[in-house]
């Protein structure tokens, strides 16, 4: 199945022509002319968050050459223009600027809440679309019809977590503690709205910043506060502290983690990371051939596994691909029509969007085990 849909994506960015994102290039031994199609990424290439930049990279350059390659056809070639905005907010309408001057006929948002916050307005006004990898935060894909997310947004996200809570962990009091940016109060607010709605109870809720290294206070405060589990909503860095300190203050709970899906993490925390569950969008052992096809090659060219960020920013440059076959062309109005009726299978799973752009999608639960990851559950979003 997943090859007839890369050779109807192959066709039909064929029929796109030189268009908007679009222009001759060569390509294939025979150097034959080609049309170059090129599709933008924002990510944090450097500063604390390049690991996830990485990350995202290494994820949409495969699906750039798995488009190309998988069925191949002469006169078309996908390339992958990036632009690093360093998980910096200010950067954010810098970087897309810097794309759209590029001339890419769409964007994916392979960074944080905060930059791409900041830059979903000046690709709505621009008039080129982007589809969000991983950021969360609601405000995003509310700047206009152009902008799509792959990764459900923050309040649906936090309503998995007080889900899988509540009903396969029968947690009754979950302490909560998250980053004070637009990732981690978008995520704790939709967690602690949802979990109350369960019955459950939240007895402390404590933040921290991106950077901050001491999360003892904030931990001894929950342990006196004596909770059945703990939802943290941080980045691979500060989680992995956060997992530390708690394994060293004797917090003996069940940690929930979100924004953690990172080889970054499990090599920071170490042993204190055991016994922890965190969200995913992404199942690796799914028993899909493009699944497969992914994860052989992304352990081929960085020797790591694949996490959930490199997955959506593949899944986000198949669903641009997708819908520049289906438009027959890369006309912002019409391409975002053709987003908008997304009905494809990708690597993180079935993708389709509800009225608002968003993904409707299954999320899973990773528990990990001395350094093993077993995928212990899953909540379906939307549909």
């Amino acid at each position: 199945m997943f090859k007839r849909s890369v050779l109807a994506i192959v066709v039909g960015l064929a029929l796109a022509g030189c268009g908007q994102g679009a222009s001759p290039s060569t390509s294939g031994s025979s150097g034959t002319a080609a049309t170059e199609v090129k599709i933008g990424l924002e990510a944090p290439m450097t500063d604390f968050a390049a690991a996830d930049g990485e990350s995202a990279r290494t994820g949409a350059q495969l699906a750039i050459d798995y488009v190309n390659t998988e069925a191949p056809l002469p006169g078309i070639n996908l390339s992958l223009v990036v632009e690093d905005d360093q998980a910096k907010a200010d950067q954010g309408p810098t970087v897309a600027q810097r794309l759209m001057s590029q001339g890419v006929a769409g964007v994916v948002g392979g960074s944080y809440s905060g930059p791409l916050r900041a830059a979903a307005p000046v690709y709505q006004q621009g008039g080129t679309p982007m589809v969000v990898a991983y950021a969360v935060h609601p405000d995003i894909t509310k700047a206009g019809d152009l902008i799509y997310r792959i990764w459900p947004v923050a309040d649906v996200e936090g309503a998995a977590v007080a889900k899988y809570a509540a009903e396969e962990l029968g947690l009754k009091s979950v302490a909560v503690l998250n980053l004070d940016n637009d990732f981690g109060t978008s995520l704790a607010a939709g967690f602690t709205t949802a979990f109350k709605a369960t019955g459950g109870t939240v007895p402390v809720a404590k933040t921290g910043a991106v950077g901050d290294k001491d999360y003892r206070a904030a931990l001894t405060e929950i342990r006196a506060a004596n909770p059945d589990g703990l939802f943290v909503a941080a980045y691979y860095t500060e989680g992995a502290q956060i997992a530390q300190q708690a394994a060293d203050l004797g917090l003996n709970v069940k940690i929930i983690g979100a924004g953690m899906d990172s080889p970054q993490f499990l090599k920071l925390a170490g042993a204190a990371a055991n016994g922890m569950v965190y969200l995913s969008t992404f199942n690796p052992v799914g028993e899909g051939g493009l699944v497969k096809w992914f994860v052989e090659r992304y352990r081929a060219a960085r020797d790591l596994e694949p996490d959930s960020n490199s997955a959506a920013s593949f899944d986000s440059v198949l669903v641009l691909a997708d819908a520049i076959r289906r438009a027959g062309t890369s006309d912002p109005a019409a391409l975002s029509k053709a987003i908008k009726e997304t009905d494809l299978e990708g690597v993180t799973g079935h993708l389709t969007f509800d009225g608002n752009r968003e993904v409707q999608t299954t999320v899973y639960f990773h528990e990990v085990n001395d350094g093993a990851i077993k995928t212990v559950g899953e909540v379906e979003i939307g549909g």
